[in-house]
């Protein structure tokens, strides 16, 4: 049943993966994601900008690239002399930019070995949530998992839609009873002149 839950494409399946895991974070309220082959364990400071991901291999195979999108970095920063890949630095809000470390399988991450991503958001900041990290081992396989990470700011409308709606219903409201109490006035004053 599992397997056929993450079968299809991999954006599907990453899509599927994400919403698992955000059941789990509301259940558990945990921030470490594992898998059988991988261990993430996310986090971000107290001022929102800096992110920190711990990456152990617990596979034979060494990993030899981290990848994840984020909105609003500036800074990307793989360990020790892994090559980075840093697109859509500041990124405007609709589109993601690309952080990725990746190295060769000499100096990947090997079995029982930890290794630190880190990211830095620009001073606009960018709202936490979770999202995916994708893992790429040496013999070619891949693995998704989920950890905080900085997400797509919500839009003008997501965020005040609801006052402007809200306003809107009370200005309809507001001059439905101003032209009642017109048409009202009106009516009184068309029979007392009469």
């Amino acid at each position: 049943m599992i397997s056929r839950l993450f079968a299809g494409n991999s954006q599907d399946s990453e899509r599927r993966l994400l919403w698992v895991a955000v059941l789990l974070m509301m259940v558990t309220g945990s921030s470490a994601w594992a898998s059988d082959r991988v261990d993430v364990r996310g986090e971000v400071d107290k001022s929102g900008h800096n992110y920190r991901w711990a990456v152990t291999n617990r596979d034979d195979s060494p990993i030899v690239a981290v990848e994840f999108d984020h909105y609003r970095g500036d800074t990307c920063v793989p360990p020790g002399d892994w090559e980075q890949e840093f697109t859509n630095k500041h990124s405007i809000d609709s589109e993601a930019g690309l952080c990725r470390g990746s190295t060769t399988k000499a100096n990947g991450i090997r079995k029982g070995e930890s290794e630190v991503f880190q990211l830095r958001i620009n001073a606009r900041g960018a709202p936490v949530g979770e999202g995916v990290v994708r893992i790429s081992f040496a013999d070619g396989s891949q693995v998704s998992v989920v950890s905080v990470m900085p997400v797509k700011p919500s839009s003008i409308v997501e965020r005040y839609g609801t006052l402007v709606g809200m306003g809107g219903l009370v200005g309809v409201f507001v001059l439905f009873r101003f032209l009642k109490s017109v048409i009202s006035r009106n009516k009184r004053e068309g029979i007392d002149s009469d």
